[in-house]
């Protein structure tokens, strides 16, 4: 009993753990807040990625250092505390933060290509290309300043610093600037960008790409108040629910690329209810290649102006002396005016399918009671304008689109006039009305000649009930001339 007496072992201190654990999962909010923060709002975005690069490394050794004391004198409990406190900042670290490295190191050194501007149609349209960062919104201020001529932007980027596209967004519909893509991708927040103009054109293959922000971090409540964030910065630009919850299941790297008539459908492009038009540039000054971007932008116009390598110049200088001449609406009616002449050319080249969606959208043009029938069965641009509904108008610039797409690609083909038996065929097979059949759609301008509305509509209805060949026989008769 006189010997000696074993040391006891000092009992852990129970704040001796909590501190230094409240400490850390603390430095873990700082640090997911200086990564998330930045993404969406205006912030020293350089000093946040120095904090956090810096921030990582502290939170790491007091993690290391907890351990250490933890094994010499915690408890079981505090032990297994202390692995799910270490389970949860690591798990963190791994597939969040550390996968945030290089786009923090590259917003802290400044690298990666600069946002480049250049004037394009005479200087009445800014062309951005590449990546945001900070410090550009104040650069596109600076570039329409000192171009005060600039009508529109043209976009090509990847996405960038989303606050900074949020602050030329801002900018651009202050100065009511209209968008462009051309042949090329605007993504993530170039999208925002693209939103904030009036009016928007998408030209040959061009894409918008839509991305769920990622927050750089573990916690479900960051990735709440980002995905809210980003919502509501779409919500500001006019971007619709069900098209903002399509965005938010692209997560990276996915990116969601809507097709334009999504696009159309939700209002982000112009679908309008005369649905042969375009959004004219202003004519004071305005050049070709303003005109010819504008009809790129729509889609029965670029399938038209690619089928025919003359029809570009040609409707280019028609919108030309229109506008100069008379002002837009007058442009407008000629544009209209060579589409119909188009539309007449394609129903000689088109597949036979074709001719009977043809016959049957021309069927329902004349079904109103009140409709200029003659005027619609001579393609005349007044009473296509003024008697055709919106769903019928844009079904005709549907099938234009089709027409062409399905001649350029090789479809159909010239129609030959039929043989002396063929014709006589098509004749009884329409017996008495074979004799009207050059008045059912005499061609562009010949209303005079054409039918009324009662013959046409029983004409229409007689060559529909057909069997298929001969069917087809009297639309080879009706169209081949043409």
């Amino acid at each position: 009993m006189n010997g000696p007496h074993p040391v006891a072992q000092r009992p852990a201190k129970p704040l001796g753990f909590a501190l230094p654990a409240l400490a850390l999962l603390l430095g873990l909010c700082a640090l997911d807040l200086l990564a998330t923060w930045p993404l969406v709002h205006a912030a020293p975005a350089r000093l946040a990625a120095l904090l956090w690069l810096l921030g990582w490394p502290v939170l790491l050794w007091g993690l290391l250092r907890l351990g250490r004391q933890q094994i010499e004198a915690g408890t079981l409990v505090q032990r297994i505390a202390f692995a799910l406190l270490a389970l949860w900042l690591l798990l963190s670290f791994a597939l969040r933060s550390l996968p945030h490295v290089p786009s923090a190191w590259q917003v802290l050194a400044a690298r990666g290509e600069p946002l480049q501007f250049s004037l394009l149609d005479g200087g009445r349209t800014l062309a951005l290309r590449g990546p945001v960062r900070a410090g550009d919104a104040e650069r596109l201020a600076e570039q329409l300043s000192a171009q005060p001529q600039v009508q529109r932007l043209d976009l090509q980027s990847p996405g960038g610093a989303v606050p900074e596209w949020r602050a030329m967004a801002l900018l651009a519909r202050k100065q009511g600037l209209g968008m462009r893509v051309t042949g090329g991708r605007c993504e993530r927040g170039c999208t925002l960008l693209f939103l904030a103009g009036q009016p928007r054109q998408m030209i040959g293959d061009a894409q918008l790409a839509f991305q769920r922000l990622q927050a750089p971090t573990l916690n479900p409540l960051w990735q709440a108040w980002l995905s809210r964030a980003q919502a509501a910065h779409y919500a500001e630009q006019g971007l619709s629910a069900a098209l903002q919850a399509k965005q938010q299941f692209s997560v990276a790297p996915l990116l969601w690329k809507p097709i334009a008539s999504e696009l159309r459908a939700d209002g982000v492009l112009p679908m309008d209810a005369q649905a042969l038009q375009i959004d004219l540039p202003r004519a004071q000054g305005a050049q070709a290649s303003e005109y010819l971007a504008a009809l790129q932008a729509h889609p029965s116009w670029q399938a038209l102006l690619l089928r025919d390598p003359e029809l570009p110049a040609q409707a280019v200088a028609l919108l030309q002396s229109t506008q100069a001449s008379g002002g837009d609406e007058v442009a407008r009616q000629a544009l209209h005016g060579l589409a119909m002449q188009q539309l007449e050319a394609l129903a000689a080249r088109v597949s036979d399918p074709m001719r009977q969606q043809l016959l049957q959208l021309l069927a329902e043009q004349l079904r109103p009671a009140q409709a200029n029938c003659p005027a619609l069965l001579a393609l005349d641009t007044a009473a296509q304008q003024q008697q055709l509904s919106a769903p019928l108008q844009l079904r005709q610039a549907q099938w234009l689109e089709d027409a062409a797409n399905e001649v350029r690609a090789g479809g159909g083909g010239v129609l030959q006039p039929l043989s002396r038996l063929e014709a006589e065929v098509s004749a009884r097979s329409l017996g008495s009305s074979s004799r009207a059949l050059s008045r059912l759609w005499p061609g562009v301008g010949q209303g005079g000649s054409a039918l009324g509305c009662e013959p046409a509509r029983e004409l229409i209805g007689q060559i529909q009930a057909l069997a298929p060949a001969q069917r087809r026989l009297v639309l080879r008769r009706l169209f081949a001339r043409l």
